[in-house]
């Protein structure tokens, strides 16, 4: 079997989304809009106060393997050494078409085989 071997544009996606979560740790949409350079964005926009990480990649590009890989990073930690930062053990993965969901749902029976 080939080793898998991310793709450039996912690889930019996973590198963005640990850099702001591991180097700069954003904690929440404030942290966040240190970086919008175009001026346009405020705090009204987000209600929530969770963070959220988004990524700009275009249809076939692999956005299911970035968002799996994210999910990993975060809860693969805390498995291995039984630690707990800001876990909170919920991923919000929004699938756009059924197909999509399909394609998830074998994901997660792949990740949970008991």
């Amino acid at each position: 079997m080939a080793e898998f071997q991310y793709y450039f544009a996912q690889r930019e996606a996973l590198e963005s989304i640990i850099y702001l979560y591991d180097v700069v740790d954003v904690k929440d949409k404030y942290d966040l809009m240190r970086f919008d350079s175009s001026g346009l964005v405020s705090a009204g926009m987000f209600d929530e106060t969770w963070r959220r990480f988004v990524v700009k990649m275009a249809t076939g590009t692999g956005k299911t393997k970035v968002a799996e890989s994210c999910a990993g990073l975060e809860f693969l930690p805390q498995v291995v050494r039984a630690r707990i930062r800001t876990w909170r053990g919920n991923f919000l993965v929004i699938a756009p078409t059924s197909l999509s969901w399909t394609y998830l749902q074998g994901l997660s029976r792949a990740a949970h085989p008991f």
